[in-house]
């Protein structure tokens, strides 16, 4: 039995994302990491000219290819003297000449990269809380961090990589003081090789789209973004995906296999989760101790839980953010085998690798996903 596709008009193809790591050569590798943070330094340099100066009434002219800064006032000019280093009208105070002289080195794609950072998701972009509100403006009234670019990576058109399918690397460049980079990609799981063979292939319906450079914890990887048919009108109810937790194994700790294709099967790690988890202890230990400290001091008491207070609305976001990825990563792999059965076994009740951890959540998330595109859910 084959499920149709759920809602009318579904397109015919779908937009999706994948991350893949990447390993630079050695002799590059500590070029590429300061390359990266360098942008987004940058980025955030960027920002806050335009949030100084609109600040001190200067006009913002967000161009399809370029950000210009008009002063209006002597204020804006003495700002904007600060920030660009340049007096009167000289440029027009544009972005793309301002970066291009804060690095030199650097080849148009990066000033295009910083104009998409800044414009779309964060300058124009409307605010759920506040619909009437831009996140520009949320940002001047300090409802928005300029921490948000601490994540971005330098992006890249469909037409600018060459990616080789026979030595499974990517070769970048941006900058030319270090020059091409061919970035060797290593030994990808099923679903990951599977994109990116029907991408190199050219499999008729998949399409690349943007990609990403960038890096967390001195880990470089890629986003590659890509179009491909969408597959949701093939799944099978009586094709069953089986999700087993393995405990004591942090790096496959979640494995989704359909029965007819174990080879293929989807491991996900959960080492990232554990080490984060491990951090926010340390850091919750610390509090304790200063809340033990402080406990005759009412003022720096209310601090000190205002912090853990903190600290556990921030665990409860992370944790929600890893169910999503680790279910949407299990579901897109059900739908690539055809699977609209997800059958999971050995679901611990509270505990991730003896941290606390809400595998409730992660459940009532993967059931709500398949079931959304006409699948069933099992918990055994």
């Amino acid at each position: 039995m084959k499920v149709a596709p759920t809602g009318a008009g579904r397109e015919l193809f779908v937009k999706r994302s994948v991350k893949i790591d990447v390993i630079p050569p050695d002799n590059k590798r500590r070029e590429v990491i300061n390359s990266i943070r360098l942008y987004r330094a940058a980025c955030r340099k960027a920002y806050t000219a335009c949030s100084n100066a609109e600040m001190a009434g200067a006009e913002i002219i967000m161009g399809d290819d370029d950000i210009q800064i008009k002063p209006n006032s002597e204020n804006a000019k003495q700002i904007l003297e600060l920030a660009f280093g340049v007096t009167g009208k000289a440029h027009l105070y544009q972005l793309r000449v301002w970066i291009r002289d804060l690095h030199p080195t650097w080849m148009s794609i990066v000033p295009e990269s910083i104009h998409r950072d800044i414009v779309s998701p964060r300058w124009r972009a409307k605010d759920p809380e506040f619909p009437k509100a831009t996140r520009g403006y949320l940002t001047l009234n300090g409802a928005r961090a300029h921490a948000s670019f601490m994540r971005v990576g330098i992006y890249f058109k469909n037409t600018v990589p060459k990616i080789s399918a026979d030595k499974r690397c990517v070769s970048l460049k941006w900058d030319y003081d270090i020059g091409e980079v061919d970035f060797r990609i290593p030994k990808l799981d099923g679903s990951r090789y599977g994109i990116w063979k029907n991408l190199c292939e050219e499999r008729e319906g998949w399409k690349p789209g943007g990609m990403f450079l960038s890096e967390k914890d001195n880990k470089i990887f890629l986003v590659l973004s890509f179009e491909c048919p969408d597959p949701v009108s093939e799944i099978d109810v009586e094709r069953v995906l089986s999700v087993t937790i393995n405990e004591g194994e942090p790096e496959n700790y979640i494995t989704a296999s359909c029965e007819n294709k174990r080879f293929s099967a989807e491991k996900i790690s959960v080492l990232d989760a554990t080490t984060w988890l491990s951090s926010l202890d340390i850091v919750r230990q610390k509090y304790e101790k200063q809340l033990a400290a402080t406990c005759r001091h009412k003022q720096s008491k209310r601090a000190v839980i205002k912090k853990m207070e903190n600290l556990s609305s921030k665990r409860t976001n992370g944790q929600k953010t890893f169910n999503h990825i680790w279910t949407r990563r299990i579901v897109s792999h059900a739908v690539r085998t055809k699977c609209g059965t997800i059958i999971v076994s050995g679901l611990p009740e509270r505990e991730l690798c003896r941290h606390p951890w809400g595998w409730y959540q992660f459940k009532e998330m993967l059931k709500y996903k398949i079931t959304e595109l006409g699948g069933k859910f099992k918990n055994v």
